[in-house]
Protein backbone atom coordinates (compact mmCIF):
# COMPACT_ATOMS: atom_id res chain seq x y z
CA UNK A 1 0.00 0.00 0.00
CA UNK A 2 1.05 3.35 -0.86
CA UNK A 3 0.49 6.99 -1.91
CA UNK A 4 1.35 7.34 -5.70
CA UNK A 5 2.20 11.02 -7.52
CA UNK A 6 -1.71 11.33 -7.96
CA UNK A 7 -1.81 11.51 -3.72
CA UNK A 8 -3.83 8.57 -4.85
CA UNK A 9 -3.50 5.86 -2.38
CA UNK A 10 -2.73 2.80 -3.88
CA UNK A 11 -3.01 -1.12 -2.87
CA UNK A 12 -0.75 -3.55 -4.55
CA UNK A 13 -0.82 -7.23 -3.65
CA UNK A 14 2.66 -8.36 -5.84
CA UNK A 15 0.72 -9.25 -9.10
CA UNK A 16 -2.08 -6.29 -9.17
CA UNK A 17 -2.96 -2.71 -7.76
CA UNK A 18 -5.89 -1.08 -7.11
CA UNK A 19 -6.64 2.40 -6.12
CA UNK A 20 -8.17 2.56 -2.76
CA UNK A 21 -11.25 4.63 -2.17
CA UNK A 22 -12.48 4.68 -5.90
CA UNK A 23 -15.81 4.91 -6.69
CA UNK A 24 -17.11 1.35 -7.47
CA UNK A 25 -18.96 -1.61 -6.45
CA UNK A 26 -17.93 -3.14 -3.35
CA UNK A 27 -16.86 -2.00 0.62
CA UNK A 28 -14.10 -0.34 1.83
CA UNK A 29 -11.81 -3.16 3.42
CA UNK A 30 -10.38 -2.47 6.98
CA UNK A 31 -7.02 -2.41 8.10
CA UNK A 32 -7.08 -5.48 9.95
CA UNK A 33 -8.86 -7.47 6.74
CA UNK A 34 -5.93 -5.91 4.77
CA UNK A 35 -3.08 -7.45 7.14
CA UNK A 36 -4.94 -10.46 7.77
CA UNK A 37 -4.19 -11.07 4.17
CA UNK A 38 -1.12 -10.19 3.60
CA UNK A 39 1.11 -8.76 6.47
CA UNK A 40 4.33 -7.98 4.51
CA UNK A 41 4.45 -4.33 2.54
CA UNK A 42 7.26 -4.58 0.01
CA UNK A 43 8.08 -1.08 -1.13
CA UNK A 44 8.77 -0.48 -4.74
CA UNK A 45 12.62 0.26 -5.31
CA UNK A 46 13.30 4.38 -4.71
CA UNK A 47 10.07 5.01 -3.63
CA UNK A 48 9.73 6.00 -0.23
CA UNK A 49 6.33 5.54 2.09
CA UNK A 50 5.44 8.47 3.89
CA UNK A 51 2.96 9.38 6.48
CA UNK A 52 2.42 13.26 7.00
CA UNK A 53 0.14 15.14 9.25
CA UNK A 54 -1.65 17.99 8.07
CA UNK A 55 -2.82 19.43 11.24
CA UNK A 56 -1.42 21.86 13.11
CA UNK A 57 -1.94 20.65 16.44
CA UNK A 58 -0.51 18.89 19.04
CA UNK A 59 -2.25 16.13 17.45
CA UNK A 60 0.36 13.05 17.47
CA UNK A 61 0.80 11.68 13.45
CA UNK A 62 1.29 8.21 14.21
CA UNK A 63 0.23 6.12 17.54
CA UNK A 64 1.06 2.59 17.72
CA UNK A 65 0.05 0.54 21.25
CA UNK A 66 0.28 -2.71 22.34
CA UNK A 67 -2.50 -4.71 24.44
CA UNK A 68 -2.00 -5.80 27.88
CA UNK A 69 -0.23 -9.02 28.19
CA UNK A 70 1.69 -8.00 24.94
CA UNK A 71 5.75 -8.73 25.21
CA UNK A 72 6.48 -8.10 21.65
CA UNK A 73 8.36 -5.03 19.95
CA UNK A 74 6.00 -2.44 19.00
CA UNK A 75 8.33 -1.24 16.21
CA UNK A 76 10.63 -3.70 14.91
CA UNK A 77 13.51 -2.61 12.74
CA UNK A 78 15.52 -5.38 10.42
CA UNK A 79 18.28 -4.11 8.54
CA UNK A 80 20.08 -6.19 6.02
CA UNK A 81 23.38 -4.00 6.24
CA UNK A 82 23.50 -3.02 9.76
CA UNK A 83 25.84 -0.11 9.15
CA UNK A 84 22.79 1.63 7.24
CA UNK A 85 21.04 3.58 9.86
CA UNK A 86 17.37 1.78 11.36
CA UNK A 87 16.11 5.27 11.90
CA UNK A 88 17.06 8.83 10.79
CA UNK A 89 15.82 12.11 12.54
CA UNK A 90 15.33 15.42 11.32
CA UNK A 91 17.42 16.71 8.92
CA UNK A 92 19.82 14.00 10.44
CA UNK A 93 20.06 15.59 13.50
CA UNK A 94 19.94 12.10 15.32
CA UNK A 95 19.88 8.76 13.99
CA UNK A 96 20.55 5.08 15.04
CA UNK A 97 22.42 2.65 12.64
CA UNK A 98 21.55 -1.30 12.67
CA UNK A 99 24.06 -1.75 14.89
CA UNK A 100 22.48 0.33 17.93
CA UNK A 101 24.60 2.53 17.55
CA UNK A 102 22.94 6.39 18.54
CA UNK A 103 23.89 9.52 17.04
CA UNK A 104 21.87 12.25 19.23
CA UNK A 105 22.54 15.96 19.36
CA UNK A 106 21.13 15.96 22.71
CA UNK A 107 19.14 13.06 25.20
CA UNK A 108 17.06 14.35 28.28
CA UNK A 109 15.97 12.12 30.81
CA UNK A 110 12.67 13.83 32.15
CA UNK A 111 12.42 11.55 35.04
CA UNK A 112 14.66 9.36 37.35
CA UNK A 113 16.43 6.75 34.32
CA UNK A 114 18.77 4.14 34.57
CA UNK A 115 21.55 3.75 31.75
CA UNK A 116 22.68 0.05 32.04
CA UNK A 117 25.34 -1.96 30.25
CA UNK A 118 24.63 -5.35 30.41
CA UNK A 119 27.60 -7.18 28.02
CA UNK A 120 30.26 -5.98 26.08
CA UNK A 121 32.66 -2.28 26.30
CA UNK A 122 31.42 0.35 26.14
CA UNK A 123 32.97 3.36 24.35
CA UNK A 124 31.72 7.27 24.07
CA UNK A 125 33.61 9.62 21.28
CA UNK A 126 33.67 12.93 21.53
CA UNK A 127 34.60 15.61 19.23
CA UNK A 128 38.72 16.08 18.68
CA UNK A 129 40.23 19.32 19.67
CA UNK A 130 37.57 21.00 21.61
CA UNK A 131 37.57 22.75 25.04
CA UNK A 132 34.05 21.59 25.94
CA UNK A 133 33.46 18.32 24.25
CA UNK A 134 31.26 17.09 26.28
CA UNK A 135 29.81 19.39 29.48
CA UNK A 136 27.73 16.96 32.42
CA UNK A 137 25.81 19.15 34.68
CA UNK A 138 22.12 20.30 35.97
CA UNK A 139 20.50 23.85 35.23
CA UNK A 140 22.14 25.24 38.57
CA UNK A 141 25.39 23.70 38.23
CA UNK A 142 25.99 23.52 34.04
CA UNK A 143 29.53 22.47 34.04
CA UNK A 144 29.44 20.00 36.90
CA UNK A 145 31.95 17.95 34.20
CA UNK A 146 33.59 19.18 31.20
CA UNK A 147 35.68 17.10 29.00
CA UNK A 148 38.22 18.78 27.03
CA UNK A 149 39.87 17.12 23.87
CA UNK A 150 41.70 19.88 23.16
CA UNK A 151 45.18 18.42 21.65
CA UNK A 152 48.33 17.65 24.05
CA UNK A 153 45.70 19.25 27.04
CA UNK A 154 43.11 16.66 27.11
CA UNK A 155 41.42 16.48 30.84
CA UNK A 156 38.27 16.18 32.77
CA UNK A 157 37.41 19.06 34.58
CA UNK A 158 35.19 18.85 37.52
CA UNK A 159 33.37 22.52 38.41
CA UNK A 160 32.04 21.05 41.98
CA UNK A 161 32.72 18.38 44.25
CA UNK A 162 34.28 15.13 43.78
CA UNK A 163 32.87 12.44 46.47
CA UNK A 164 33.84 8.54 46.43
CA UNK A 165 32.04 6.41 48.70
CA UNK A 166 33.33 2.91 49.60
CA UNK A 167 35.90 3.21 46.64
CA UNK A 168 38.92 3.81 45.63
CA UNK A 169 40.24 6.98 43.61
CA UNK A 170 43.31 5.07 41.48
CA UNK A 171 45.83 7.51 39.76
CA UNK A 172 47.81 5.91 36.92
CA UNK A 173 50.45 7.59 34.90
CA UNK A 174 53.60 6.81 32.76
CA UNK A 175 54.96 10.34 32.57
CA UNK A 176 58.08 11.26 33.79
CA UNK A 177 56.56 15.00 32.84
CA UNK A 178 53.04 15.45 33.56
CA UNK A 179 51.85 15.31 37.98
CA UNK A 180 50.04 12.59 38.19
CA UNK A 181 47.52 14.49 40.91
CA UNK A 182 47.19 18.44 40.87
CA UNK A 183 45.50 20.67 42.77
CA UNK A 184 45.74 24.50 42.22
CA UNK A 185 43.42 26.84 44.39
CA UNK A 186 44.80 30.34 44.02
CA UNK A 187 41.96 32.11 45.61
CA UNK A 188 42.78 30.40 49.41
CA UNK A 189 44.11 32.75 51.74
CA UNK A 190 43.53 32.17 55.45
CA UNK A 191 41.13 29.19 54.96
CA UNK A 192 42.53 26.02 57.23
CA UNK A 193 44.96 27.99 58.93
CA UNK A 194 43.14 26.73 62.33
CA UNK A 195 40.84 24.99 61.73
CA UNK A 196 39.06 21.15 61.72
CA UNK A 197 38.28 19.64 58.24
CA UNK A 198 39.94 22.50 55.81
CA UNK A 199 42.25 23.95 53.91
CA UNK A 200 43.10 23.35 50.07
CA UNK A 201 43.71 19.47 51.04
CA UNK A 202 41.84 17.98 53.48
CA UNK A 203 42.46 14.47 54.55
CA UNK A 204 40.48 13.12 57.49
CA UNK A 205 39.13 9.97 59.58
CA UNK A 206 37.29 9.83 62.93
CA UNK A 207 37.85 5.78 62.99
CA UNK A 208 41.66 5.40 62.31
CA UNK A 209 43.49 3.47 65.61
CA UNK A 210 46.98 2.18 64.07
CA UNK A 211 46.30 2.44 61.04
CA UNK A 212 47.97 5.22 58.40
CA UNK A 213 45.68 7.92 57.51
CA UNK A 214 48.75 8.91 54.37
CA UNK A 215 51.18 6.79 53.15
CA UNK A 216 53.82 7.85 50.62
CA UNK A 217 55.53 4.76 49.63
CA UNK A 218 58.78 4.73 47.19
CA UNK A 219 61.28 1.69 46.24
CA UNK A 220 64.08 1.89 48.97
CA UNK A 221 66.34 0.03 45.97
CA UNK A 222 64.97 2.84 43.16
CA UNK A 223 65.00 5.86 45.36
CA UNK A 224 68.36 7.48 44.87
CA UNK A 225 68.44 11.36 46.24
CA UNK A 226 65.10 11.41 45.35
CA UNK A 227 62.09 12.76 48.24
CA UNK A 228 58.90 11.36 49.45
CA UNK A 229 57.70 14.88 50.28
CA UNK A 230 58.57 18.29 48.97
CA UNK A 231 57.83 21.79 50.25
CA UNK A 232 58.57 24.09 47.00
CA UNK A 233 58.09 28.26 47.25
CA UNK A 234 56.52 28.65 43.70
CA UNK A 235 58.08 32.35 43.47
CA UNK A 236 61.45 31.91 45.32
CA UNK A 237 62.11 28.32 43.36
CA UNK A 238 63.94 26.92 46.33
CA UNK A 239 62.57 23.81 48.77
CA UNK A 240 61.45 24.91 51.77
CA UNK A 241 60.68 20.80 53.37
CA UNK A 242 62.14 17.82 52.12
CA UNK A 243 61.80 14.32 53.38
CA UNK A 244 63.95 11.73 51.62
CA UNK A 245 65.65 8.69 51.22
CA UNK A 246 65.28 7.18 54.17
CA UNK A 247 63.13 9.50 55.77
CA UNK A 248 66.17 12.24 55.89
CA UNK A 249 64.49 15.83 56.80
CA UNK A 250 65.61 19.32 55.07
CA UNK A 251 63.78 22.34 56.36
CA UNK A 252 64.83 25.89 55.01
CA UNK A 253 63.02 27.92 58.18
CA UNK A 254 63.34 31.31 58.81
CA UNK A 255 66.11 33.27 60.10
CA UNK A 256 65.21 34.79 64.26
CA UNK A 257 62.48 32.60 64.50
CA UNK A 258 61.01 29.13 65.89
CA UNK A 259 61.05 27.06 62.30
CA UNK A 260 60.21 23.89 64.20
CA UNK A 261 57.56 23.68 67.69
CA UNK A 262 57.40 21.06 69.53
CA UNK A 263 54.43 21.84 72.39
CA UNK A 264 54.87 18.42 73.76
CA UNK A 265 56.64 14.88 73.91
CA UNK A 266 60.09 13.78 73.32
CA UNK A 267 62.74 14.01 70.71
CA UNK A 268 64.54 10.60 69.99
CA UNK A 269 67.35 9.65 68.09
CA UNK A 270 68.12 6.29 67.88
CA UNK A 271 71.88 6.30 65.89
CA UNK A 272 72.58 9.69 64.85
CA UNK A 273 74.23 12.82 65.65
CA UNK A 274 72.58 16.80 66.09
CA UNK A 275 74.34 19.65 64.47
CA UNK A 276 73.52 23.13 64.04
CA UNK A 277 75.10 26.19 62.23
CA UNK A 278 73.79 29.31 63.44
CA UNK A 279 74.15 32.77 62.12
CA UNK A 280 72.66 35.33 64.49
CA UNK A 281 73.51 36.95 67.71
CA UNK A 282 70.80 34.67 69.92
CA UNK A 283 70.72 31.14 71.17
CA UNK A 284 71.87 28.78 69.09
CA UNK A 285 70.84 25.83 71.80
CA UNK A 286 67.92 26.61 74.96
CA UNK A 287 66.67 24.59 77.42
CA UNK A 288 64.41 25.54 80.23
CA UNK A 289 62.72 23.20 82.45
CA UNK A 290 60.79 24.63 85.28
CA UNK A 291 59.33 21.62 86.62
CA UNK A 292 62.34 19.49 87.46
CA UNK A 293 63.16 18.70 91.20
CA UNK A 294 65.51 15.95 91.09
CA UNK A 295 66.28 14.46 87.35
CA UNK A 296 68.74 15.67 85.38
CA UNK A 297 67.64 18.51 83.14
CA UNK A 298 70.50 17.80 80.25
CA UNK A 299 71.91 14.20 80.17
CA UNK A 300 75.34 13.84 77.96
CA UNK A 301 76.20 9.66 78.28
CA UNK A 302 78.13 6.89 77.13
CA UNK A 303 79.17 3.87 77.80
CA UNK A 304 82.19 3.25 75.64
CA UNK A 305 85.87 3.18 76.65
CA UNK A 306 86.36 6.81 75.34
CA UNK A 307 89.78 7.92 74.31
CA UNK A 308 88.76 11.10 72.29
CA UNK A 309 91.04 14.40 73.85
CA UNK A 310 90.83 18.35 72.52
CA UNK A 311 88.13 18.74 69.81
CA UNK A 312 87.24 15.55 69.60
CA UNK A 313 86.64 15.53 73.65
CA UNK A 314 83.35 13.76 75.21
CA UNK A 315 81.71 17.09 75.18
CA UNK A 316 83.67 20.01 73.47
CA UNK A 317 82.95 24.01 73.47
CA UNK A 318 84.93 25.73 71.25
CA UNK A 319 84.13 29.56 71.10
CA UNK A 320 87.83 30.16 69.33
CA UNK A 321 87.09 33.95 68.90
CA UNK A 322 86.04 34.46 72.38
CA UNK A 323 88.52 37.56 73.65
CA UNK A 324 86.82 39.32 76.60
CA UNK A 325 83.26 37.32 77.41
CA UNK A 326 82.41 33.80 79.11
CA UNK A 327 82.94 30.60 77.73
CA UNK A 328 80.89 28.84 80.20
CA UNK A 329 77.99 30.66 82.56
CA UNK A 330 76.36 29.21 85.38
CA UNK A 331 74.05 31.30 87.33
CA UNK A 332 72.71 29.06 90.79
CA UNK A 333 71.39 31.84 92.21
CA UNK A 334 69.32 29.88 94.35
CA UNK A 335 71.98 27.34 95.61
CA UNK A 336 71.80 26.58 99.43
CA UNK A 337 73.99 23.29 100.24
CA UNK A 338 73.56 22.27 96.57
CA UNK A 339 76.77 21.75 94.22
CA UNK A 340 77.29 23.91 91.30
CA UNK A 341 79.31 21.38 88.87
CA UNK A 342 80.19 17.58 90.04
CA UNK A 343 83.23 15.89 88.50
CA UNK A 344 83.06 12.69 89.72
CA UNK A 345 85.52 9.32 88.89
CA UNK A 346 84.19 6.45 89.92
CA UNK A 347 86.68 3.81 89.32
CA UNK A 348 89.86 2.20 90.60
CA UNK A 349 91.64 2.68 87.30
CA UNK A 350 92.22 6.03 87.88
CA UNK A 351 95.87 6.20 87.58
CA UNK A 352 98.80 8.86 86.68
CA UNK A 353 98.47 11.29 84.17
CA UNK A 354 94.30 11.15 84.64
CA UNK A 355 92.86 14.68 85.26
CA UNK A 356 89.30 15.04 86.74
CA UNK A 357 89.83 18.98 85.78
CA UNK A 358 92.91 19.95 83.34
CA UNK A 359 93.17 23.76 82.48
CA UNK A 360 95.71 24.84 79.85
CA UNK A 361 96.97 27.76 78.32
CA UNK A 362 99.18 27.50 75.20
CA UNK A 363 100.43 30.95 75.59
CA UNK A 364 102.53 33.16 77.95
CA UNK A 365 99.60 35.17 79.76
CA UNK A 366 98.92 37.26 82.86
CA UNK A 367 94.87 36.23 83.29
CA UNK A 368 94.02 33.45 86.28
CA UNK A 369 93.15 30.66 85.16
CA UNK A 370 90.91 29.80 88.16
CA UNK A 371 89.46 32.82 90.44
CA UNK A 372 87.09 31.93 93.31
CA UNK A 373 85.25 34.91 94.57
CA UNK A 374 82.44 35.67 96.57
CA UNK A 375 81.11 39.31 97.50
CA UNK A 376 79.55 38.36 100.68
CA UNK A 377 81.01 37.77 104.09
CA UNK A 378 82.12 34.12 103.67
CA UNK A 379 81.92 32.08 106.92
CA UNK A 380 82.45 28.79 105.51
CA UNK A 381 84.81 26.31 106.03
CA UNK A 382 86.53 26.80 103.29
CA UNK A 383 85.38 28.72 99.65
CA UNK A 384 88.06 25.85 97.77
CA UNK A 385 87.75 22.57 99.68
CA UNK A 386 89.66 19.75 99.06
CA UNK A 387 89.17 16.19 100.58
CA UNK A 388 90.98 12.74 99.67
CA UNK A 389 89.92 10.43 103.06
CA UNK A 390 91.55 7.36 101.85
CA UNK A 391 94.75 9.42 100.80
CA UNK A 392 98.12 7.53 102.18
CA UNK A 393 100.82 8.59 99.80
CA UNK A 394 99.53 10.81 97.07
CA UNK A 395 99.49 14.60 96.79
CA UNK A 396 96.85 16.63 97.50
CA UNK A 397 98.03 19.77 95.91
CA UNK A 398 100.73 20.08 93.74
CA UNK A 399 102.25 22.99 92.41
CA UNK A 400 105.24 23.07 89.91
CA UNK A 401 106.61 25.57 87.64
CA UNK A 402 108.57 24.11 85.05
CA UNK A 403 111.09 27.30 84.15
CA UNK A 404 113.23 28.84 86.51
CA UNK A 405 111.18 30.95 88.78
CA UNK A 406 112.27 34.73 89.55
CA UNK A 407 109.55 36.75 90.83
CA UNK A 408 106.73 34.77 90.72
CA UNK A 409 105.18 32.53 93.16
CA UNK A 410 103.84 29.36 93.08
CA UNK A 411 101.68 29.88 96.06
CA UNK A 412 100.67 33.34 97.27
CA UNK A 413 97.79 34.19 100.31
CA UNK A 414 96.91 38.01 100.29
CA UNK A 415 94.37 39.41 102.55
CA UNK A 416 93.33 43.19 102.09
CA UNK A 417 91.68 43.50 105.74
CA UNK A 418 93.53 45.41 108.12
CA UNK A 419 91.67 43.37 111.27
CA UNK A 420 93.76 40.90 113.50
CA UNK A 421 93.06 37.22 113.01
CA UNK A 422 91.81 36.19 115.81
CA UNK A 423 91.51 31.88 115.16
CA UNK A 424 92.67 30.76 111.91
CA UNK A 425 95.89 31.83 109.91
CA UNK A 426 95.54 33.42 106.36
CA UNK A 427 97.43 30.59 105.67
CA UNK A 428 96.22 27.50 107.88
CA UNK A 429 97.41 23.99 108.34
CA UNK A 430 95.44 21.99 110.65
CA UNK A 431 95.42 18.11 111.34
CA UNK A 432 92.19 16.67 112.56
CA UNK A 433 93.70 13.02 113.92
CA UNK A 434 96.77 12.49 116.41
CA UNK A 435 100.19 13.00 114.15
CA UNK A 436 102.65 10.57 114.76
CA UNK A 437 105.28 10.64 111.79
CA UNK A 438 108.27 9.84 112.64
CA UNK A 439 110.11 10.63 109.81
CA UNK A 440 111.50 13.75 109.18
CA UNK A 441 108.70 14.77 105.86
CA UNK A 442 106.74 16.85 109.04
CA UNK A 443 103.08 17.76 108.40
CA UNK A 444 104.15 21.15 106.86
CA UNK A 445 107.47 20.65 104.58
CA UNK A 446 109.55 22.51 102.00
CA UNK A 447 111.96 20.99 100.20
CA UNK A 448 114.22 22.54 97.79
CA UNK A 449 117.07 21.72 96.29
CA UNK A 450 119.92 24.56 95.54
CA UNK A 451 123.18 24.56 94.58
CA UNK A 452 124.33 27.92 94.92
CA UNK A 453 122.59 30.99 97.53
CA UNK A 454 119.50 31.75 98.11
CA UNK A 455 116.68 31.40 100.90
CA UNK A 456 114.11 28.25 100.81
CA UNK A 457 111.87 29.96 103.31
CA UNK A 458 111.94 33.91 103.87
CA UNK A 459 109.05 35.68 106.15
CA UNK A 460 108.88 39.09 106.00
CA UNK A 461 107.29 41.86 107.79
CA UNK A 462 108.57 44.96 107.27
CA UNK A 463 105.52 46.81 108.90
CA UNK A 464 105.59 44.78 111.96
CA UNK A 465 106.24 47.15 115.19
CA UNK A 466 105.13 45.27 118.46
CA UNK A 467 103.84 42.22 116.59
CA UNK A 468 105.41 38.48 116.16
CA UNK A 469 107.37 37.53 113.12
CA UNK A 470 107.40 34.01 113.75
CA UNK A 471 105.45 32.15 116.36
CA UNK A 472 105.61 28.58 117.34
CA UNK A 473 103.02 27.27 119.60
CA UNK A 474 102.63 24.11 121.70
CA UNK A 475 100.42 23.06 125.25
CA UNK A 476 103.12 23.10 127.64
CA UNK A 477 101.73 20.03 129.64
CA UNK A 478 101.43 17.56 126.96
CA UNK A 479 105.37 18.76 125.08
CA UNK A 480 107.69 16.02 126.56
CA UNK A 481 110.58 14.91 124.47
CA UNK A 482 109.02 17.33 121.45
CA UNK A 483 111.00 20.00 119.92
CA UNK A 484 109.40 23.80 119.00
CA UNK A 485 112.36 24.07 116.54
CA UNK A 486 114.91 21.46 114.93
CA UNK A 487 118.13 22.10 112.09
CA UNK A 488 119.27 18.90 110.80
CA UNK A 489 121.99 18.43 108.25
CA UNK A 490 121.11 15.12 106.90
CA UNK A 491 123.24 13.07 110.16
CA UNK A 492 122.30 14.48 113.30
CA UNK A 493 120.75 17.33 114.56
CA UNK A 494 122.40 21.06 114.49
CA UNK A 495 120.46 23.25 116.24
CA UNK A 496 116.96 22.61 118.33
CA UNK A 497 114.72 24.09 120.53
CA UNK A 498 112.33 22.06 123.13
CA UNK A 499 110.52 22.66 125.90
CA UNK A 500 110.79 25.81 128.04
CA UNK A 501 113.38 27.06 125.17
CA UNK A 502 115.97 24.97 126.20
CA UNK A 503 118.53 24.87 123.22
CA UNK A 504 120.48 22.82 121.78
CA UNK A 505 123.54 23.83 119.58
CA UNK A 506 125.50 20.50 118.41
CA UNK A 507 128.44 22.81 116.69
CA UNK A 508 131.07 21.54 114.43
CA UNK A 509 134.83 21.22 117.26
CA UNK A 510 136.80 23.44 119.58
CA UNK A 511 137.71 26.55 118.23
CA UNK A 512 134.79 27.05 115.89
CA UNK A 513 131.92 29.23 117.33
CA UNK A 514 128.58 27.33 117.66
CA UNK A 515 126.88 30.52 119.18
CA UNK A 516 128.21 34.32 117.97
CA UNK A 517 126.98 37.32 119.81
CA UNK A 518 128.37 40.27 117.60
CA UNK A 519 126.68 43.02 120.33
CA UNK A 520 124.67 42.48 123.34
CA UNK A 521 124.97 40.53 126.35
CA UNK A 522 123.81 36.92 127.47
CA UNK A 523 122.12 37.13 130.47
CA UNK A 524 121.61 34.29 132.67
CA UNK A 525 119.17 35.39 134.81
CA UNK A 526 118.66 32.06 136.78
CA UNK A 527 120.70 28.71 136.79
CA UNK A 528 123.95 28.13 135.37
CA UNK A 529 126.64 28.42 132.58
CA UNK A 530 127.85 25.26 132.44
CA UNK A 531 131.15 23.78 130.35
CA UNK A 532 130.66 19.91 130.84
CA UNK A 533 134.11 18.55 128.37
CA UNK A 534 137.32 18.19 130.30
CA UNK A 535 139.88 20.55 129.23
CA UNK A 536 137.21 23.32 127.87
CA UNK A 537 137.29 26.52 129.11
CA UNK A 538 135.54 29.93 128.27
CA UNK A 539 138.02 32.38 126.15
CA UNK A 540 137.70 35.66 125.10
CA UNK A 541 139.55 36.37 121.67
CA UNK A 542 140.55 39.99 122.86
CA UNK A 543 144.35 40.76 124.52
CA UNK A 544 146.07 43.62 126.73
CA UNK A 545 143.62 46.07 127.45
CA UNK A 546 140.48 44.17 125.17
CA UNK A 547 140.85 40.59 127.03
CA UNK A 548 137.49 39.61 128.73
CA UNK A 549 136.14 40.82 132.32
CA UNK A 550 134.51 38.56 134.84
CA UNK A 551 132.41 40.95 136.47
CA UNK A 552 129.81 40.89 139.24
CA UNK A 553 131.69 37.47 141.07
CA UNK A 554 130.78 36.42 144.14
CA UNK A 555 133.00 38.17 147.19
CA UNK A 556 133.02 35.62 149.99
CA UNK A 557 135.63 35.69 153.15
CA UNK A 558 138.36 33.01 153.01
CA UNK A 559 137.11 31.97 156.46
CA UNK A 560 135.96 28.03 157.27
CA UNK A 561 137.03 26.48 154.30
CA UNK A 562 137.12 23.09 154.48
CA UNK A 563 137.60 19.80 152.11
CA UNK A 564 140.43 18.81 149.31
CA UNK A 565 141.54 22.35 147.56
CA UNK A 566 141.38 22.45 143.41
CA UNK A 567 143.24 24.91 141.33
CA UNK A 568 141.90 26.75 138.75
CA UNK A 569 143.83 28.25 136.00
CA UNK A 570 143.15 31.00 134.30
CA UNK A 571 144.69 32.31 130.80
CA UNK A 572 145.84 35.98 130.50
CA UNK A 573 147.75 36.76 127.06
CA UNK A 574 148.78 33.35 127.43
CA UNK A 575 150.36 33.24 130.70
CA UNK A 576 149.09 31.40 133.01
CA UNK A 577 147.09 31.97 136.50
CA UNK A 578 146.25 30.00 139.27
CA UNK A 579 143.65 30.27 141.97
CA UNK A 580 143.24 27.63 144.83
CA UNK A 581 139.23 26.94 145.41
CA UNK A 582 137.70 24.60 148.28
CA UNK A 583 134.94 22.79 148.08
CA UNK A 584 132.92 23.71 151.36
CA UNK A 585 132.73 26.97 153.60
CA UNK A 586 130.88 26.72 157.22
Amino acid sequence: MYVNSSNELIYDNGSSAVVVGVSGGGSTPTWETLFAADATFTMTPDNTFTIAGNRSTATDVVTMTNVAGGSGAILQFTNSTTSNKDIDGTSSNWSVLGTGVMTLKGLTFAAASTITSTAGDMTWTLEDNDATALKIGSSGATTMVTFVTTDNSESVNFGNAIQVTDGIATFISTSNTVSNVLVTNNTITTFGANASSAGAVCIRSTSLTTGSLLQLQLSDTANVGGFYLTCRESVGGTNDFTIGENGVVVALGTAGSNSFTLSNGDVLMSDGSLTMTDADDAASFSVTNNTATTASVFVLAGSGVFTGTTTTSFLTLTPSGLTTGTALYLPVAGMTSGTAVSVVAATANFTTGGKLLSLDSTAAVAGNHISVATTGAYTGTGMLLMSAGAMTTGVMVSLTSTTGLTSGSLFRATSSTAGAIATNGAISLSATGAFTSTSRIGFFNIAANTTASGTIAHISGTSVTDGTVLSLEAVEATLTTGLYFQCYDGAANDFSIGRYGATTIAGSASGTAALTVSAGDIVVTSGFLVVSANAKGVTFTGTGANGGVLKNLKNAAATALSGTQKDIEIDIAGVPYYFTCYPTKA
